[in-house]
């Protein structure tokens, strides 16, 4: 049974992981997970389950502190609408057949799935960040007006698909996609600030992550889990709810006011220690 205390430890170390990851535009699974899979063994959940477990209120949380940003970035004028449906229009079916493929996966398989994207995502943020250290600063002083958003041919040919694959990526990993949508609507929006890449992604992981943890809600676990609805662990779930609400508003603020540079690089280097950890978990 989870104590008090590990509650109260849950709720500030999910708000401290909703803001970090809003602020940023990413999804925060790369830290909710490998802490639900080391909080799930402790508690000596099936190992089975632990897995998916982790994955479905890693998805919960990034839906709920992903809403709670756009909601921001919408006051702010920061999503670019038109980029982020024809995006979405790829990633929700790939979604529904990411889950689906979760259920003929063990934990181990999904550990070691989400390690590797974890590991790999981790050294292309490393490299990005270092190559584009100038790259905000010199977008927000360009004193031209940004070119809207043309749905072409070019475009649907690179957005749907990789749309498809972050949805299927997202569900079966827990994490939000923003580790891809960022850079990728970053090149798309090449005259507009760097908060709008992150606005639009925000905004599409949004309904990337509702319709994913929707889905783990009417799964059925193999193995039985006390306190649960599908595979939500109500002693974890409510207290990152509570942690990501706040958070996810913190980080939207925070946006932009951050040294975001230096930020990407430490995210990067930890990205990569969390992945050859949960690779050999």
């Amino acid at each position: 049974m989870t104590s008090f205390f590990e509650i109260i430890l849950i709720f500030f170390l999910v708000f401290f992981i909703a803001t970090i990851s809003s602020s940023l535009g990413i999804g925060g699974g790369i830290f909710t997970v490998p802490l639900l899979l080391y909080l799930g063994e402790y508690h000596l959940i099936h190992r089975d389950v632990i897995g998916h477990i982790a994955i479905a209120n890693s998805l919960l949380v990034a839906f709920i502190l992903s809403l709670s940003a756009t909601y921001i970035n919408i006051t702010l004028r920061q999503i670019n609408i038109k980029l982020g449906i024809t995006f979405l229009v790829g990633s929700i079916p790939g979604s529904f057949l990411g889950v689906f493929i979760s259920k003929f996966l063990k934990t181990k398989e999904l550990t070691m799935l989400f390690g590797f994207m974890v590991f790999l995502v981790g050294i292309i943020s490393f490299f990005r960040a270092l190559m584009n250290n100038h790259k905000t600063n010199t977008r927000e002083n360009k004193n031209q007006l940004p070119k809207a958003f043309r749905i072409t041919k070019k475009y649907l040919f690179i957005l749907l698909p990789l749309g498809f694959f972050t949805g299927i990526i997202s569900s079966l990993t827990g994490i939000g996609g923003g580790v891809v949508m960022v850079p990728l609507f970053s090149l798309i929006l090449k005259n507009e600030p760097y908060q709008t890449s992150i606005g639009t992604s925000t905004f599409c992981m949004s309904i990337i992550t509702c319709i994913s943890s929707f889905l783990y809600l009417f799964e059925t676990p193999n193995h039985p889990i006390e306190l649960s609805m599908g595979y939500y662990y109500l002693p974890f779930t409510i207290p990152m709810l509570l942690g990501s609400i706040p958070g996810g508003f913190m980080g939207a603020k925070l946006k932009g006011k951050l040294p975001a540079q230096n930020l990407q690089i430490m995210l990067s280097v930890l990205q990569m220690f969390i992945g050859v950890k949960v690779l050999f978990w």
